[in-house]
């Protein structure tokens, strides 16, 4: 029975907490429950706690993944075991359900920035009515907590007032807002999608922009803006529907820190008695030209991933882990759900995570 899927009922959890209990007290560092072998120091009180509260519902199901874009591309590049939980079965925490609503909501601030003129009261309101369908609902536990006090009214109306102080006075033109798109690259199975945040054009030239706006709580001295596959993969893709030879970007990036103040993050001292450093923007702008070549590489190796993730959805069904990345961003939130036996992930991801299904065709993250 150790290959089979482990039916995890109210019943059988209070079992599992008995066992693990009387693991933990005989000091052994593996027991045998239901014919799993399971290792003391992975089944912890959480996870118990978590099952004894839930009794299970049915195996989360899976789905083929058959239209990619940078983020889900970008995740199987970091681990495909990480991607296989966030896109194939939609495991999600409740604190990303929040940061994925506020970069919608501070997108629309940005877009309705340019549309009116550069107007930043009109940019907060947007902002407002985006935003307050989701933050006033109920609570969503302990992740939710962790973003609700970050993601705040406040914090994007601080984002929105840095970005305009900023970026009053630019030396190109806004042509018009998002655009959607999917595309059929050559000698890939799976079509390639994403959301252009806008177009711009220098003042008194020719030259085309592709325009990008992305948030992060990456640290602003470690981010690298490029290359960057998302934006390559965006002028791509606006050649491609316009027919014309846009090799520029501007990325945009915001960054989402508890400890900024106006816009600015203090600097860091390198050691004591250094003079106090000049405070760092936490929104900035780099602009990102690219040449054939870089497109065309780019173009190999997107083809490249999605036969990788051809592999991994085939008749193995096996996504390796790529442990280098398990302490990146704090942690990752798949962890435990890699230390637990196979037969048991699947309860264990139902338990821990809510199921929510994206494809880059529904919305924008």
């Amino acid at each position: 029975m150790a290959g089979e899927m482990l039916e995890m009922t109210r019943e059988k959890a209070k079992a599992l907490r008995a066992a693990y209990n009387q693991a933990v007290r005989s000091g052994v560092e593996a027991f045998e429950f239901d014919g799993h072998e399971l290792l003391t120091d992975v089944v912890d009180a959480t996870i118990l706690g978590t099952l004894d509260e839930c009794p299970r519902r049915g195996s989360m199901k899976k789905r083929l993944i058959e239209v990619v874009d940078a983020t889900i591309l970008g995740t199987l590049d970091e681990c495909p075991r990480k991607g296989q939980y966030a896109f194939a079965y939609g495991a999600r925490t409740r604190g990303e359900h929040r940061a994925l609503d506020f970069g919608k909501a501070y997108h629309e601030g940005v877009g309705v920035w340019y549309k009116s003129g550069k107007s930043l009261p009109a940019a907060l309101e947007a902002f407002n009515a985006a935003y307050a369908s989701y933050v006033d609902e109920g609570d969503g536990g302990e992740d939710e907590d962790e973003s609700r006090e970050v993601r705040t009214y406040a914090k994007g109306h601080e984002l929105l007032t840095a970005r305009a102080r900023l970026f009053q006075n630019e030396d190109w033109d806004w042509l018009g807002g998002e655009q959607q798109f999917v595309l059929d690259i050559p000698g890939c199975p799976y079509r390639y999608a994403g959301f252009i945040d806008g177009f711009g054009r220098e003042k008194g030239g020719a030259q085309q922009y592709v325009i990008d706006e992305e948030k992060t709580s990456t640290s602003p001295w470690l981010f690298v803006a490029n290359p960057n596959a998302q934006v390559t993969g965006y002028v791509y893709a606006a050649r491609s529907l316009f027919h014309q030879d846009i090799r520029r970007g501007l990325l945009t990036m915001a960054g989402i820190y508890k400890s900024s103040v106006d816009g600015q993050v203090k600097g860091k001292r390198r050691k004591k008695g250094d003079p106090e450093p000049v405070p760092r923007e936490v929104v900035n702008r780099e602009t990102i030209d690219l040449n054939p070549w870089d497109l065309e590489e780019w173009e190999r190796e997107v083809r490249g991933k999605v036969l990788n993730l051809v592999s991994f959805q085939g008749g193995w069904d096996w996504w390796p882990k790529r442990t280098r990345s398990c302490s990146n961003y704090g942690g990752c939130p798949y962890r435990p759900i890699c230390q637990a036996p196979p037969g048991l992930r699947e309860e264990f991801l139902e338990s821990n995570f809510e199921q929510s299904f994206w494809s880059p065709l529904d919305e924008r993250r």
